[in-house]
């Protein structure tokens, strides 16, 4: 009986002992640096206060200062400076809508291609606000835009501080964009296409 109940003590000791130390998966990643600034990235763009970053709204004006102060924190060079690179679209009616694209440029290090550019960009706007009604009240909702494209604004970000950070692996160069009114047709990479170095 001794015997067994040492047995008994000795195979719960293996079982429980383990699972003491028995990291959860994926533990680290909750814990990150690049995580926490991710989701603060995405906290801020995909927030209330900027009223879903529309093509023209003050909420895009404020979304690419943001976007090009945290461009500027990671050591990236910010071609465009704190508003972005403003840009007019003639709208149907007759009106200009003032957007911004934020660009910055990774140099790349080996000289007989660092004339070649590779482009990552994401979208700097969201389609704003909507009107609905709702028992004969007329109600305005905020699409907020977290994956549309906040979420991905957060990762060109880091993207952009880990390529900095790691330049010297770049053979060619890299140009970081964020574009404005994209959601309008895609003005912005079409600005940046045609317009922005010429």
């Amino acid at each position: 009986m001794k015997r067994l109940f040492t047995i008994v003590c000795l195979l719960l000791a293996t079982l429980t002992l383990p699972a003491q130390y028995r990291r959860p998966p994926y533990g680290d990643l909750y814990e990150s640096v690049t995580v926490a600034a991710m989701r603060e990235d995405v906290r801020f763009l995909a927030s209330a206060a900027l009223e879903g970053r529309k093509a023209g709204s003050e909420g895009e004006r404020e979304a690419a200062r943001y976007v090009s102060s945290r461009l500027e924190e990671e050591g990236v060079d910010v071609l465009t400076g704190p508003q972005g690179e403003p840009f007019g679209i003639r709208q149907e009616n007759g009106d200009t809508l003032s957007s911004h694209n934020v660009l910055a440029f990774i140099p790349g290090y080996d000289k007989s291609v660092a004339d070649h550019y590779i482009v990552i960009g994401a979208r700097l706007d969201n389609i704003g606000t909507y009107e609905l009604t709702i028992d004969g009240e007329k109600v305005t909702r905020i699409c907020y835009g977290a994956n549309g494209n906040a979420s991905g604004l957060a990762m060109l970000i880091q993207l952009a501080s880990m390529l900095q950070r790691n330049k010297v692996l770049l053979r060619r160069s890299v140009i970081i964009a964020a574009f404005g009114a994209s959601c309008m047709l895609g003005a912005g990479s079409w600005y940046f296409l045609h317009r922005s170095f010429s």
